[in-house]
């Protein structure tokens, strides 16, 4: 008895994404052109095909929408965040910013032989609170 066969699709071409990464709607990005510093990128229209305005090289823009464009790569909906211009722009032209250096934290502990008391754990820091929980509320005086 024969197997049945699948029928023969031909596959598109694989993409790489060339180190690129995927940025959400509503982050803060950086304008990242081919040039460097000495480059801009533009801004175009929906249909990508009129050019609306330029922007440099590390300009921070935010991240309104997105439209995949299979094998033209994805496109992004920006807005500056110095003049507020709005456009449309390749991802490639665009690239998250580096994240911040890890911050140190001291901590110093308090041993028992200098003789300091560790300090009292209040109800507001004893847990945080849950969804829903109400906050704790002060206790009535009692008349004298």
């Amino acid at each position: 008895m024969a197997v049945p066969q699948r029928p023969f699709f031909p596959q598109p071409p694989a993409r790489t994404r060339g180190g690129g990464s995927v940025l959400a709607v509503g982050r803060r990005v950086l304008v990242s052109c081919p040039g460097g510093a000495t480059g801009r990128a533009t801004l175009t229209d929906v249909k990508g095909t009129t050019p609306l305005a330029t922007l440099p090289h590390g300009a921070e823009v935010e991240i309104l929408g997105w439209q995949p464009r299979g094998a033209n790569g994805t496109r992004y909906s920006i807005r500056s965040s110095e003049s507020g211009v709005e456009g449309w722009v390749g991802g490639e032209s665009l690239r998250a910013p580096a994240p911040p250096p890890p911050s140190e934290t001291i901590v110093s502990a308090a041993s028992p032989a200098d003789g300091a008391r560790p300090p009292k754990a209040s109800s507001a820091t004893a847990a945080p609170r849950r969804s829903g929980e109400r906050a704790p509320t002060k206790a009535a005086r009692r008349p004298r």
